[in-house]
């Protein structure tokens, strides 16, 4: 997968989130890096991607994987649900 298409994917994901928030801070909570053989993105610190451990479905009769936008997206939306049963108590 190219560089550019997961910039582009990245951004799409970030503006829904600062769209629906109206917090610029949560569109940068996604990251991503490379260590020049291998792309990985973060969402809050927590890799939700890797290039070389590819966990989206793959579909033998087509011969691609799934789409990249629709797993992170999904695999954020598990990191945010998670989050939501988090209530700190006073100290």
């Amino acid at each position: 997968m190219e560089m550019q298409e997961i910039y582009k994917v990245i951004g799409n994901i970030q503006e829904d989130m600062i769209k629906q928030t109206d917090n610029s801070d949560y569109g940068y909570s996604i990251v991503m890096n490379s260590n020049g053989s291998e792309i990985f993105i973060k969402f809050f610190d927590c890799f939700i991607w890797r290039s070389d451990e590819d966990e989206r479905e793959f579909d033998d009769e087509i011969n691609e994987y799934e789409d990249l936008e629709t797993f992170l997206r999904t695999e954020i939306q598990m990191i945010i649900d998670e989050l939501k049963n988090i209530k700190l108590l006073e100290a």
